[in-house]
Order: C-alpha cells, then sequence, then structure tokens
C-alpha cells in the first residue's frame, strides 16, 4: 500500500515467498542465489565498414553535444563545444559534412525547438528556422541540398516544411 499526498491504493507486487503478509519483514526471506556474471567479449565491430555515424551524448554536456563515429578507424570525434541548447533528432548528411539536429534552450521548451545544422569540420552551428512552434525531426534530401522537417503549428498536427541547409 502507498499513500503520496491525496493518493492511495495499492501497487506493485509482493516478492516473498508463498504465504508472505505485507507485514512479513523481507529480512525473513530465503536468499536468491546469485552468480557473478561471465566475462564477455565486446562484439566484433566489420573491418568493412565506411561512412560515418552521428550522434548526441550528455556524457560531458546534459544539454548535450554532437559526435561523429567512424568505424573504420573506430575514432569518436566531438563536433560541438557547450552550444547552451538542448539537441535531439541528428540527423547526418549523405555527403558527411553536415548534421542538422533540432534544439532548445530546454528539452521541454517546445515553443523554441528550432532546426539547426552543424558543420561537421568546424562546429559552426547555423539556425534555419526561428518562430514560436516546435520544429523538428529534420531529414536530408537525397543530393543534399534541401531539408524536410515537422512543423508542429497546432499540438496535434504537423506540416511537412521543406528549406535549404542555409535556411
Amino acid at each position: 500500500h502507498i499513500q503520496i499526498g491525496a493518493l492511495s491504493g495499492n501497487v506493485g507486487s509482493m516478492a516473498g515467498p508463498a504465504g508472505t503478509l505485507a507485514s512479513t519483514p523481507s529480512g525473513s526471506w530465503p536468499r536468491l542465489p546469485y552468480a557473478a556474471p561471465s566475462a564477455h567479449d565486446q562484439p566484433v565491430m566489420p573491418t568493412n565498414l565506411t561512412g560515418l555515424i552521428a550522434f548526441i551524448s550528455d556524457h560531458e554536456n546534459p544539454r548535450g553535444e554532437l559526435y561523429t563515429f567512424d568505424p573504420a578507424t573506430k575514432i569518436v570525434t566531438r563536433v560541438t563545444h557547450t552550444t547552451g541548447l538542448y539537441m535531439d533528432c541528428a540527423s547526418l548528411s549523405h555527403n558527411r559534412t553536415m548534421i542538422a539536429v533540432h534544439a532548445a534552450p530546454t528539452s521541454t521548451d517546445f515553443a523554441n525547438f528550432e532546426i539547426y545544422t552543424v558543420s561537421v569540420a568546424s562546429g559552426t552551428l547555423t539556425s534555419l528556422t526561428t518562430n514560436s512552434v516546435l520544429d523538428g525531426h529534420p531529414g536530408w534530401s537525397p543530393d543534399d541540398s534541401r531539408l524536410v522537417y515537422a512543423s508542429f503549428y497546432a499540438t496535434d498536427k504537423a506540416k511537412l516544411m521543406v528549406t535549404t541547409p542555409t535556411g
């Protein structure tokens, strides 16, 4: 039984042996056997991979930074350095020179999510949209000449928008 403020009710389930009552201290439950996990090898990375993988990680900045990973060399490169934005939905251009993201000052600042491009070589961030609606989920055209993204003018409906990588 749990009670938090005005909310009250039964949640979860008991994990003790059959016939265990809610008042039974868990110290009397039988101990479960524990076996240390065995060592395992890292998955083998195929040696013939080419290309680049773009991703966002928050291990150096809680709002996230853009990185690339080259599977052929196994080198991870940090692309951005403290943009001040919470970034999401990285999309790498087909020529591997630009990354498109949607970003905002915080993860819940939905009215300020805008579309940005970032140069893989320099980390230069360029804002493509500036409005008071959520713009997100960018994707590149096959020839990298345009970006498509969703613009949420109404909270439950999105319009697909197209722009150039320079806005």
